[in-house]
C-alpha cells in the first residue's frame, strides 16, 4: 500500500528532459502541497507503526482482535481529528484570555508585537536592498544589475527576512519610474513591502500588488 505512494513521490521529484512540458506552482501552492504531502506521509507512517505494534501484542494477548492497516489508518485519522478539536479549543481560550494580542498570519496566529517587529525588519531589509542597488547603479552608468542571481550583490540581500527561502521578485528596468523594482513574493504575509523605481518603499495589498506587477512598461 505504501509502494504506490513512494513511487508517486519519487516521480514528482524526477527531472524533466528537453522538450517535455513543465507545470510549476507558485510559492504559496508549493508550500501548501509540501505541507499536505508531509502530513499525509506522517499519517501513513504512524498508522503503519500502530498497525505493527498492535498485531505484535497479539503474541502476548491472544484475545486481541487482528487489526488491519485500513483500520489503523482510520484510528490515526480519528485521533488526529480529536487533537485538532482540542488545539482549536485551546486557541479559542487563548484568544478570549488575551484579546487582540494574536494576529492571524496565513493559517496560523502570531503575537501582534512579533508581527509588527517582523514587518519592520522586512521594511529595513528592502531599504538596504534599495541602497545596495542604487550604489551599484551609480557605479555602472545608472544601470541596475541585470538579474537577482549572480555575484553583483551578496546573496543575503535578496532573501526576505523571517523566511527560509523566499527571495525578492525583481525588475531591473523599472528604475526612475513608479513601477516596481523589487517586491516580496507570494507566501509573505500581506500587506507586502515593495520598492518602486523612484526609491519609495511602501506596502501594497494583494490586489494592488497584482495590478502593480502587471502594469505594462511605458
Amino acid at each position: 500500500m505504501l509502494r504506490p505512494l513512494a513511487c508517486l513521490l519519487l516521480a514528482a521529484g524526477a527531472s524533466l528532459h528537453a522538450g517535455m512540458p513543465s507545470i510549476t506552482l507558485n510559492e504559496v501552492a508549493k508550500f501548501r502541497f509540501q505541507s499536505l504531502s508531509f502530513f499525509l506521509v506522517l499519517l501513513l507512517v504512524l498508522a503503519f507503526v500502530v498497525w505493527r505494534i498492535w498485531n505484535s501484542l497479539r503474541a502476548d494477548f491472544p484475545r486481541l482482535p487482528a487489526l488491519r492497516f485500513r483500520a489503523a489508518l482510520g484510528l490515526m485519522t480519528l485521533w488526529g481529528l480529536l487533537v485538532l478539536v482540542v488545539l482549536t479549543m485551546i486557541s479559542g481560550a487563548r484568544e478570549l484570555m488575551s484579546p487582540k494580542a494574536w494576529v492571524k498570519t496565513g493559517l496560523t496566529y502570531q503575537l501582534a508585537d512579533e508581527v509588527t517587529a517582523n514587518a519592520e525588519a522586512r521594511r529595513h531589509a528592502l531599504e538596504d536592498l534599495r541602497d545596495a542597488l542604487w550604489r551599484w547603479a551609480d557605479a555602472h552608468d545608472g544601470a541596475l544589475p541585470a538579474h537577482e542571481y549572480g555575484d553583483q550583490l551578496p546573496e543575503r540581500r535578496w532573501q526576505v527576512p523571517g523566511t527560509t527561502s523566499s527571495r525578492y521578485r525583481y525588475d531591473p528596468d523599472a528604475r526612475g519610474s513608479r513601477r516596481l523594482v523589487a517586491w516580496e513574493p507570494d507566501g509573505v504575509p500581506a500587506p507586502r513591502w515593495v520598492l518602486r523605481g523612484d526609491g519609495t518603499v511602501e506596502t501594497l495589498g494583494e490586489e494592488d500588488l497584482r495590478l502593480a506587477v502587471q502594469e505594462p512598461s511605458p
